[in-house]
This record gives C-alpha cells, sequence and structure tokens, in this order.
C-alpha cells in the first residue's frame, strides 16, 4: 500500500501471474510479460507498468473504483491493451498514453463487470477497440484516427466529437 512513489521490478520472479498496488502515486511497475497488474480502488497519479522486451500484450486491471490520472505502459512489442474493468464501483483512466504511442494499429480490449471511462482522447495509434466482453459499460473519446469499435452489453459511449467520418 504505497503512498508515494514506489518502483517494483518483478521480472526476475519464476511463476508470478498478479501484482496487485493498493494506492501509491508515480508507481512505477516492471513486469514479465503475461503479469497482470492491477490498480486497487485508489485515487493516483501517474502510473507505468513497463513489460519485458518480448511481451506483445499488456494486461493492466482496474478495481473498486481506481482512478488513475495518467496511465502509462510500455513495451517495445507490445501491441494489445488488455484492461479489465471490475470491482465493486466504476473505474476510471483521465489519460491513457504509452503503448500505442510507439505502436500504430494498436488494440485495446476492455473486459469485466465495472463501467470504464477514459476521459482524454486515445492515442491516434489505437486503431481497433474491442469492449464486447465487458459488461459495465465504455466510455472512451476518440482521436483523429480511423478507428473500428465494438461495444458491449453495457452501456457504452463512444465520442467521435468532429472527427467521425465514414472509414469509422
Amino acid at each position: 500500500n504505497p503512498a508515494a512513489k514506489t518502483n517494483l521490478d518483478v521480472t526476475n520472479v519464476a511463476g508470478l501471474t498478479d501484482v496487485v498496488l493498493k494506492g501509491g502515486d508515480g508507481s512505477l511497475v516492471t513486469v514479465a510479460a503475461g503479469t497482470v497488474v492491477t490498480f486497487d480502488g485508489a485515487t493516483a497519479a501517474a502510473q507505468r507498468v513497463d513489460t519485458t522486451a518480448t511481451a506483445t500484450a499488456a494486461t493492466v486491471g482496474l478495481t473498486n473504483g481506481a482512478t488513475v490520472t495518467a496511465l502509462t505502459v510500455n513495451g517495445a512489442a507490445v501491441k494489445t491493451l488488455n484492461i479489465a474493468s471490475n470491482g465493486s464501483a466504476a473505474n476510471t483512466i483521465t489519460a491513457l498514453d504509452g503503448t500505442a504511442t510507439a505502436q500504430a494499429g494498436s488494440t485495446l480490449n476492455v473486459t469485466g463487470t465495472q463501467k470504464l471511462t477514459v476521459t482524454g482522447a486515445l492515442a491516434t495509434t489505437f486503431t481497433t477497440v474491442n469492449a464486447s466482453t465487458n459488461t459495465g459499460g465504455v466510455s472512451v473519446a476518440f482521436g483523429v484516427n480511423d478507428v473500428t469499435v465494438t461495444g458491449g452489453a453495457g452501456n457504452d459511449t463512444f465520442n467521435f466529437g468532429a472527427n467521425l467520418t465514414v472509414a469509422d
């Protein structure tokens, strides 16, 4: 339960599948491919998740009303960002950065049973957003890129603003 900036490198922990952070501002978690990092019920400033160079996907969880003001996910080979939104209350990301900024044609998958709101526009390198397995609802704003969107069973809101074209 870190109260301030925490750097946690668990890339060499054999068999580790999950890391759960309860609070902490400015945390950096470095994980091996396949490890899920979950932010549980906390309001936190900048959070960063780094994956190993070979990871092609990264998975981040938000639970119990987590609010992350800036989430950055780094990984040289990451083209898929999976976000699971679960728990007892809706979860929020103010700014979602990283991962897709370096990888054109990236995919954002949103799963879970709670609403996920991303208040800032997604990086333009996200070309696919798939929320088909989320039942709580997803709210996302898009930049100026063409994007393919699949909603789920919840009350989804996809804001294209003035950027909606026939290619979307």
